[in-house]
């Protein structure tokens, strides 16, 4: 054997063991727990798709570990038993894989890149799209044929684009609209669709790249479906978040009559209150604030030394607001400057601990209310039975939430082998470095 064909053969040796080796460390286990095994590939794809944005890796950790908590609990309830299921798991994929697309092409087009950016470099075409498919749902009485590819729409780098394509993509219900629609909205029902479509290739390019486990990332599309089941059945949001009814929980009458009385000021309205605030830079400075409050240092003296500016040391003495004036109509009722809506929101909640709100951009305000005057009318417990059951129910369901996760959490035998976890970095050509 001559030199040439000896250093072939190694290289050969060489590429088949370092794709051996590729492969065992994308199958190497990072997480183990009740609901079974993370690997290495699924892991990295992640904190790529999903928790891009947290740069600790033992936050993201705490993070899958939260997501796996809320998963155990919501089958407790029988989450996969509920009609909505498929179409939230659906859902919640689809969200998943735009989200893996879009962390993709902010590397590869860059982070402002817009939806023709995305087209142009999958050289996407699709302008007679409708013009193609509305002789089809003519033709054929609506009832096209999705199962096979033969209604091409458009095309694309890599081949052809069908109506099967677009079908793949959507819900049973969107599929029924678009077949309804006319030519407007069924035209930015399809440019939707192929961003969807679109995505799906894109997330398919993730996966190529760091290999993770098909299965193991379907336990994440069901975790955001039972973060939404969890939110309805312990009633932390809305109705309608999702179709299920929240857990029944029994009062006893006095319980209800108690809390009656406990927040009976929820139905008086603020007539006026005496305030003080200011506004300081950020979160940090704020808890500086209020350690000086904790100190004995007044109210005045700490906005003399944070306040962003001159005018939140004018707000800290204290003063009198009027509550709304109910004999106004709506719209000039509420014609009150946001700082007012604010402290009224307090004032009627009964927040008279000094407290921070971070809901501003440019700072955050410190609001004190010193002294609260509301209508004085009679309220009868009957008239507000209802309201008040609802909200002590709602109030019980959010603690008992938190209990009920920690010790999921708890029971889930969720082991992490932090020497399986590897360092992650992006090249300008948009590939994973480990």
């Amino acid at each position: 054997m001559n030199i040439k064909k000896i250093i072939v053969v190694i290289i050969l040796v060489l590429m088949v063991l370092s794709g051996v080796t590729f492969f065992y460390l994308k199958s190497q286990k990072v997480i183990s727990s009740t609901l079974g095994d993370i690997s290495v590939g699924t892991f990295n794809y992640l904190r790529f798709s999903l928790y891009y944005n947290i740069e600790n890796k033992e936050d993201v950790i705490d993070k899958i570990q939260w997501e796996e908590a809320r998963l155990i609990l919501a089958d407790r309830y029988d989450l996969k038993q509920e009609p909505a299921y498929p179409r939230l798991l659906k859902i919640g994929r689809r969200a998943r894989i735009n989200r893996a697309a879009v962390q993709l092409w902010k590397i590869k087009l860059g982070k402002d890149f817009t939806w023709d950016d995305m087209l142009s470099h999958y050289q996407v075409r699709f302008e007679n799209a409708v013009d193609l498919i509305v002789p089809q749902l003519e033709k054929s009485g609506s009832q096209v044929k999705v199962k096979d590819d033969t209604v091409v729409i458009g095309s694309w780098k890599g081949g052809e684009i069908t109506l099967a394509m677009l079908h793949s993509v959507m819900l049973p219900t969107e599929w029924e609209h678009l077949k309804g629609f006319d030519r407007v909205p069924m035209r930015e029902a399809v440019d939707e669709n192929i961003k969807r479509w679109m995505s799906v290739i894109g997330n398919q390019e993730v996966i190529n790249i760091l290999q993770p486990n098909r299965k193991e990332l379907e336990r994440f599309d069901q975790a955001y479906v039972a973060d939404r089941y969890l939110s309805a059945k312990y009633a932390l949001a809305k109705e309608g978040i999702f179709p299920a009814k929240k857990i029944n929980i029994k009062l006893r009458p006095t319980q209800v009559f108690d809390h009656f009385f406990k927040t009976i000021h929820r139905f008086l309205m603020v007539e006026r209150t005496k305030v003080q605030y200011t506004m300081v830079k950020d979160q940090p400075v704020a808890e500086k604030f209020l350690e000086g409050l904790q100190k004995g240092y007044s109210f005045k003296i700490m906005t003399a030394q944070y306040a962003q500016n001159k005018s939140f040391i004018k707000t800290a003495h204290p003063h009198w607001i009027a509550g709304y004036d109910m004999n106004l109509p709506l719209l000039e009722r509420e014609n009150r400057s946001f700082t007012d809506k604010l402290l009224l929101d307090f004032a009627q909640r009964n927040i008279t601990k000094t407290t921070p709100w971070y809901g501003v951009g440019e700072g955050v305000y410190i609001i004190h209310v010193i002294e609260i005057i509301r209508e004085d009318k009679h309220i009868d417990f009957k008239d507000f039975r209802e309201e008040v059951t609802i909200d002590l129910s709602n109030q019980i369901l959010k603690k008992e939430y938190d209990l009920d996760i920690k010790e999921t959490m708890r029971l889930n035998k969720f082991k992490v082998r932090p020497q399986h976890i590897p360092l992650l970095k992006v090249n300008k050509n948009g590939l994973w470095k480990f």
